[in-house]
């Protein structure tokens, strides 16, 4: 139902039979504008509340109530909207209102979770769960589902989110509803950031379907985009650029400004991914326009980052710079943390080509202390996470104890007593993840964790995140891959073109290597001419595609810069973790691989 406007409202209010619709009608309204319109739904739901009040109406009390939490939701005020929701849930629950009990308490976790109270946020979905089962509202079910998935997937337990998104499906007999619809978008996200791009896009289709069914068209757009931005990953450029086209007319035929932003940045990585370099650097030019028309300060740094990155590629250095430059200084102003580690990484390494040391190394330990911060962060959330699943673990107890009262007491010892182990057990692995991160967060003062010639990570930092990761993917069921590189014919370059040039090569290696990696990825300097590459949460096909276009990166590199008569390329051997019980294995496997690779002609990647 389309939502009614101003005059609409005020004219019904005016035709309302009593005082009382009037308050049913103002709260609906307020629901209706809370997402475009917040301050002004919040208004009306606080006259809605006045109203009541002097009426001694108390349903209306409730629901306006309601209508004021949603709206500071939408105002990021998440205390006192929980604060307004309990209230409406306490009257609704004096009156056994259970669909007024759910919608305040759904609105109760919605705040908890945006707070990252996600202990609290479960137990509040876990209790709408039971009353939308009651109700048999299977729409509701999915929602709130697929909200508990979420609770998951910020907590980094990807198996688990993807299951309660999946449980939220399955459990719907309207199988193309807009919730299902939603969900099935949310699970392509889900595999969209874990590298299963053919899982994602078969997801998107399906939400797409349901979508424009249901006349969703934003929706339906908001699918047609990562499709095309998925498509670039695997190089189907043809395919991309309809999807592509597809969401820049609509998002042109409504005015929707932000979007044409980001679809002038999609545009931009398109023509990029192509080596069309004029038509990128124009497309984002566009964006930018757009995104200061807007004053949209994120995407204006976003893009900007972009535009330097080209001209750095193209060698337009002091055009790079001073796109960088302004980058960095809108990120001082808004919290984009890990854009300005990477931008002070591009201006240490563009300020190192152009022997201005000085400032090579401000901007190199900037960008350090900066990924320094987003480590610990980043550990503190891991800490968070442990106890998270314990206090979730901790219900649970409790849920089955109170379960176990009413069966017969023998059996019921002997279920507690495996419960009680399993916590136990699952108190010990917190224990030693707990003492781990301690370890960890004692000793970096002391870790070198940088290679000194490349800005790469050195070996010993490589090892440490290595065993981690592999001992975490191989808990939860993930899958990792490992690449070993190696620069073809390094010791004739020495030889022949001197050391300095040499140690240009490797520089200008890491960069590239850098460059095309993902955020998540891991590079180091392994020793000598060696790299190594860490790929969390990706395929060895994936893994394969990825080795691919590092080689074929450095293959079309212009090397002239460094020495006229220079000719770089590297091979690299690429394995899974699927099969190994251990890591050492794992990185064997790999360096019989990059052999394979040089044995067989070099410039190859083998698998």
């Amino acid at each position: 139902m389309k939502p009614l406007n101003s005059e609409e409202i005020e004219s019904k209010l005016l035709n309302a039979p009593n005082s009382k619709h009037n308050i049913d009608l103002l709260a609906e309204f307020a629901f209706d504008i809370q997402h475009q319109e917040p301050e002004k739904g919040l208004e009306v739901a606080e006259r809605a509340h006045s109203m009541s009040e002097e009426l001694g109406y108390t349903n209306g009390i409730a629901v306006s109530l309601k209508a004021q939490a949603q709206c500071l939701l939408s105002l990021k005020d998440y205390h006192e909207a929980i604060e307004k929701a309990s209230q409406a849930k306490a009257i609704f629950d004096n009156f056994n209102n259970l669909n007024g009990k759910a919608t305040s308490q759904s609105l109760i976790a919605d705040g908890k979770f945006a707070l990252k109270d996600y202990t609290d946020s479960l137990t509040a979905y876990l209790d709408c769960l039971k009353i939308y089962e009651i109700l048999d509202d299977y729409d509701m079910q999915t929602q709130v589902l697929s909200k508990i998935g979420n609770i998951y997937a910020n907590v980094g337990d990807y198996r688990t989110a993807i299951s309660y998104q999946i449980k939220a499906i399955s459990g719907n007999p309207n199988k193309i509803s807009i919730e299902v619809g939603k969900v099935l978008k949310k699970l392509a996200e889900l595999y969209h950031q874990s590298g299963k791009l053919l899982a994602s896009l078969d997801y998107l289709n399906k939400a797409a379907i349901i979508f424009k069914k249901h006349n969703q068209e934003s929706s339906c757009v908001d699918c047609y985009e990562r499709m095309g931005l998925i498509l670039i990953q695997q190089k189907e450029f043809r395919k991309a650029e309809q999807w592509l086209m597809k969401t820049h007319e609509f998002r042109q035929n409504t005015r929707d400004d932000e979007g044409l932003t980001k679809s002038f940045m999609n545009y931009a990585r398109y023509y990029k991914d192509q080596e069309d370099f004029d038509q990128a650097i124009s497309m984002y030019i566009q964006a930018l326009e757009k995104a200061s028309q807007i004053q949209k300060q994120g995407l204006i740094a976003d893009i900007r980052y972009a535009l330097g990155q080209i001209y750095h590629l193209i060698h337009k250095d002091q055009q790079a710079i001073e796109e960088y430059n302004q980058a960095l200084l809108i990120c001082s102003q808004v919290d984009k943390m890990n854009l300005c580690s990477d931008i002070h990484y591009s201006l240490s390494m563009l300020n190192e080509t152009q022997d201005n040391l000085k400032e090579a190394l401000f901007h190199f330990k900037q960008h350090y202390d900066i990924n320094h911060k987003i480590w610990r962060d980043q550990k503190e959330l891991e800490s968070k996470n442990i106890l998270f699943k314990q206090e979730v673990e901790e219900s649970k107890k409790e849920a089955e104890i109170y379960r176990l009262k009413n069966v017969e007491l023998a059996d019921a010892n002997n279920e507690l007593k495996m419960i009680t182990l399993s916590l136990e057990e699952a108190n010990r692995e917190k224990e030693l993840l707990l003492d781990r991160l301690r370890e960890q967060t004692e000793s970096l003062e002391e870790l070198v964790i940088f290679d000194g010639l490349t800005g790469l990570a050195n070996r010993r930092h490589f090892d440490e995140q290595f065993k981690y990761e592999f001992l975490r993917a191989k808990r939860y069921g993930r899958t990792l891959s490992v690449a070993l590189a190696d620069i073809d014919f390094f010791k004739k370059v020495n030889d022949t073109f001197s050391h300095q040039v040499g140690d240009d090569v490797l520089k200008t290696i890491a960069r590239i290597f850098k460059s095309n990696c993902r955020a998540g990825d891991l590079v180091a300097r392994y020793g000598g001419e060696e790299f190594v590459f860490l790929f969390t949460e990706t395929s060895l096909e994936n893994a394969v595609l990825a080795c691919e276009k590092i080689r074929h990166s450095v293959q079309i590199y212009d090397w002239d810069t460094i020495h006229e008569e220079l000719k770089i390329t590297v091979s690299m051997g690429v394995a899974n973790s699927d099969n190994f019980e251990n890591q050492e294995d794992l990185v064997i496997l790999s360096d019989q691989k990059l052999y394979e690779a040089k044995n067989n002609g070099r410039n190859q990647v083998k698998k």
